[in-house]
């Protein structure tokens, strides 16, 4: 029997936790024996990681996702590729992917990891949502749309939870830097912990469109001395570094951090929303703190240094309990059940 053959959309220009999902899509897939030509943007970060990983991809240019001309030439390369299921990650990946299949008898899957799904997914065979959170939003706010979740999920690299702290202490936060990540939160309470006389460092990784602000922010606080801000960097080795990895989102549908950060060996301190509460257990496998306020993050982050012995059980429990369900390998069982209909009936 040939290898199924899925056509993986993804049309954000940036990088992020949606097109890291975007890529481990691409990965679950092949574990699951598929044939996958991922289409991504012409000088987008998921084309350089395409390219990275020498996968076979298409690209599209940078238009909006309603110009006519991104579904003709998806169409396009649909016709040249004949798969027999196309995934669209996001409103933006649905938007093209929807009207270039329509009438072709393939059927959509449309992977939505946050709280932004718009109309056009009504039209999807199946909307994939990435936690059970976002599952229950799509179903209240679009009740005709076939809905099911398929938890996120990442290749995971594991190691061991330190006990000791850095000296000073070393607390950093990985992601796109956007106001809904809250790093400018962190930096408040980076600010509050030396008011405190507490001694940290802070390390920030990432890119996006908030960068020059809280690199003012930075400045404003007088926090230059003690706050390093990275580009994108490889998440283990950042991750494993740190004492602490703070989560500081104002919103997070899942929070692949968090896992990762668990994942790698260190204690996690996060805002009480969404994703993380449901990843750290609410609470069992990490800190969480009230949302929005650097007061209690900072609280939060000097408990976890002054408790270590409690911030490492949290972690130590993680990995025994919660971290293999995220795993590549069962994110790919859960996903290939998701899509085994679509394919036997497309």
């Amino acid at each position: 029997m040939p290898a199924p053959r899925i056509m993986n959309v993804m049309l954000a220009p940036g990088g992020g936790g949606l097109e890291t999902m975007a890529l481990n899509y691409v990965r679950a897939l092949d574990l699951q024996g598929a044939e996958v030509l991922s289409v991504g943007l012409m000088g987008s970060w998921f084309e350089y990681r395409l390219a990275s990983d020498r996968r076979e991809h298409h690209l599209l240019r940078q238009l909006s996702p309603i110009d006519p001309r991104q579904a003709w030439r998806l169409r396009r390369i649909a016709d040249g590729f004949s798969p027999n299921l196309v995934i669209a990650h996001g409103s933006r990946g649905a938007a093209v992917a929807i009207p270039a299949m329509r009438k072709s008898g393939v059927p959509v899957a449309v992977v939505m990891h946050n709280f932004r799904a718009r109309p056009i997914v009504r039209d999807a065979d199946l909307v994939i949502a990435v936690s059970q959170i976002v599952a229950r939003d799509i179903r209240q706010r679009l009740p005709d749309v076939r809905v099911t979740a398929v938890d996120n999920f990442v290749e995971l690299q594991r190691g061991a939870v330190r006990a000791s702290l850095h000296d000073p202490p070393i607390i950093g936060g990985l992601g796109r830097l956007h106001e809904e990540k809250g790093f400018d939160i962190l930096l408040d309470a980076g600010a509050l912990l030396r008011d405190r006389g507490r001694d940290c460092v802070i390390c920030i990784g990432g890119e996006g469109p908030a960068r020059e602000a809280l690199l003012g922010r930075c400045d404003q606080l007088n926090l230059s001395d003690r706050v390093e801000f990275l580009h994108w960097v490889g998440a283990y080795d950042f991750l494993s570094q740190l004492d602490i990895c703070a989560c500081p989102s104002r919103t997070e549908a899942f929070g692949l951090v968090v896992l990762e950060a668990l994942a790698a060996g260190t204690p996690v301190v996060a805002t009480d929303i969404e994703g993380p509460r449901e990843i750290l257990g609410h609470g069992q496998y990490g800190r969480l703190v009230r949302t929005g306020s650097a007061e209690a993050l900072a609280d939060g982050l000097e408990a976890s240094i002054d408790d270590r012995a409690g911030a490492v059980a949290m972690a130590v429990l993680a990995q025994a309990e919660a971290v293999d369900a995220y795993d590549l390998p069962a994110g790919a069982e859960r996903l290939w059940a998701a899509l085994a209909p679509l394919m036997s009936s497309g």
